[in-house]
């Protein structure tokens, strides 16, 4: 038998654990890389694909410019002008023109900030929605510096 002296069975421990640490870590990056099939990847970037179109729409939809009284402006400075004025005839008719023109079947919601975070109750309704369709949720918070009642509306876009 040889004679080992304690530094170089620490020495041999070290390596062992080191050795076993490695290989356990090697292990699990393998089975999760190799685990991972391709039908969850491609689930997941057709999520992504899908997130951005609904966010592109819900932005289309905002910066789309309307006239009121001869002026031009914006679909979300019209949307923050019927919250401070109480009248959404504007925003009503713009929205009735926008999802015609676009053909798109959706429902456009707009709440006070904290009414959407509650679920409570909402300021504007409007719906294109022909038949029952799987909606998908978007929304948008827009700050609203004119109002003390109401200083952020969120508009939901369900398409």
């Amino acid at each position: 038998m040889f004679r080992r002296s304690k530094k170089a069975m620490l020495d041999d421990l070290f390596d062992i654990s080191f050795l076993v640490v490695g290989l356990f870590l090697g292990v699990l990056f393998l089975s999760s890389v190799l685990i991972m099939n391709a039908t969850s990847k491609t689930d997941a970037s057709i999520d992504q694909i899908n997130t951005a179109y609904h966010q592109t729409l819900i932005l289309n939809y905002l910066s789309q410019p309307i006239e009121i009284s001869g002026q031009k402006i914006t679909m979300k400075e019209a949307i923050l002008l019927a919250v401070n004025t109480d009248d959404q005839t504007v925003v009503e008719t713009s929205t009735k023109e926008y999802f015609t023109n676009s053909e798109l079947n959706s429902k456009i919601v707009i709440y006070d900030k904290n009414e959407y975070l509650s679920k409570g109750n909402n300021i504007y309704l409007w719906e294109n929605i022909d038949g029952f369709t799987e909606l998908t949720e978007t929304h948008l918070h827009l700050p609203n510096p004119t109002s003390q009642e109401i200083p952020e509306v969120t508009v939901v876009m369900y398409s």
